[in-house]
């Protein structure tokens, strides 16, 4: 029969406890939503603190919009340094040469080139992309849902503070969960893809902007699919 003296199992539970502490996700973390992460079919609002960093991400957007406009930044070259890990494991890391392209106000911006490899090509802003349905309900003051629909899925939005110049609107698509008898029992994470957007500073050709952008999706094979935009310079 093995016996332990109390000191020694005390220094195992407390190295036991050290190593737990390190694996805490604490901090500013940069990781996306994991792939698989499960929501009820309650339908909730965005709680305060969401909508305080939404409504920074949402004024920035529109600032940016009226700034690209009107200075103009239309017209200008945005070059972008792009990385894509494949669900085979082979990756591809190439730089892509845009034009910021849109011909009225209240139409899109896009990232116009040649380039056939995927990138994202159109710039969000408060009235185009992700947020067209959530800012309007940000600048009257009215509460928005944590989701919005469509089809049949929903997409998550989650607001967090990057640091004192950026914060992240993450994107999590999610599809129907059903259980045994075929019933909604809620959704889950398929896709998520986060925006770090510039919400402060005094450069207004770049308030606004994505300077990087992460996608991440689950694979057929178990594996992910990563794909990582970064905004290089507008010249």
């Amino acid at each position: 029969m093995i016996y332990f003296k109390r000191s020694t199992i005390f220094t195992f539970l407390l190295l036991l406890l050290t190593a737990s502490c390190g694996q805490n996700h604490s901090g500013k973390s940069r990781s996306l939503a994991s792939i698989g992460e499960e929501f009820s079919s309650d339908i909730k609002s965005l709680d305060i603190n969401s909508q305080a960093i939404a409504l920074r991400i949402c004024n920035a957007l529109r600032s940016k919009r009226s700034y690209w406009h009107t200075a103009p930044v239309i017209g200008r070259k945005a070059t972008f340094q792009v990385n894509n890990l494949g669900c085979n494991g082979d990756s591809m890391d190439l730089d892509i040469e845009t034009k910021i392209s849109s011909t009225l106000m209240s139409n899109p911006i896009v990232f116009d080139s040649l380039e056939t490899a995927f990138y994202f090509k159109d710039v969000i802003t408060e009235a185009h992309g992700p947020l067209s349905s959530v800012c309007p309900s940000i600048f009257t003051g009215d509460t928005p849902l944590e989701f919005y629909s469509k089809g049949s899925d929903r997409i998550y939005t989650h607001f967090s503070k990057v640091d004192t110049n950026v914060d992240r609107l993450t994107l999590k698509f999610a599809e129907i969960n059903s259980n045994d008898q075929q019933q909604v029992s809620g959704y889950k994470v398929y896709r998520a893809v986060s925006y770090d957007i510039v919400t402060s500073t005094k450069d207004s050709t770049l308030l606004g902007t994505a300077k990087e952008i992460n996608q991440k999706e689950g694979c057929e094979n178990k594996s992910e699919y990563i794909f990582t935009q970064k905004l290089i310079s507008i010249l």
